[in-house]
């Protein structure tokens, strides 16, 4: 089995990071937002994922006590439908509930099926609909998932770790990613 490796993100690597972010989104973030939430690791937990040595993904966590909003996250377009899109939800739900996370949320393109369809596999529901959020062209479907402490969800997450394609490192021990 192949190794993902996964790190913190740091500002070294927000030149790649910026690069995938362009490949990905008609609407990139720029350099700048990803800095500022580099800067408040209070709130934000993110991570890069590293494939032979080349940062292949990236994703975002925003911390607010027990709820917790994915950001970000993309994988570079090189390296779609080989599974690191499933190993990247997977790190940043283990993330979230190693703080004590109980719900999640994110935002994700009314046109994005594949994201949408991952998400689903994690128990994530559509909950609402934001209207014009990719500028006037695009809504967002916001999508939650509550209660990933439960053992029920536990459980899901254990069976989504025996499925995935990769072997999971990290650096300095950042959480167990053990199910």
């Amino acid at each position: 089995m192949e190794e993902l490796f996964i790190g913190q993100m740091k500002k070294s690597d927000l030149l790649d990071v910026c690069a995938i972010e362009r490949e990905v989104f008609p609407d990139p973030w720029s350099l700048n937002m990803f800095e500022e939430e580099i800067n408040l690791p209070e709130m934000y937990s993110l991570i890069t994922f590293s494939y032979q040595g080349h940062l292949v993904a990236y994703g975002g966590l925003l911390n607010i006590r027990e709820e917790g909003h994915i950001t970000n996250l993309a994988v570079d377009p090189l390296f779609h439908g080989q599974g690191i899109g499933k190993s990247l939800v997977y790190v940043l739900i283990k993330m979230a509930q190693a703080k004590g996370i109980k719900n999640i949320s994110l935002e994700v393109r009314t046109t994005n099926e594949i994201a949408q369809s991952l998400y689903n596999k994690f128990g994530f529901r559509t909950v609402a609909r934001r209207k014009n959020y990719y500028g006037y062209e695009e809504d967002a479907l916001v999508m939650s998932v509550d209660n990933i402490a439960n053992k029920q969800y536990q459980q899901l997450i254990s069976e989504i770790y025996r499925t995935l394609n990769f072997s999971l490192q990290t650096e300095d021990n950042l959480f167990d990613l053990a199910s």
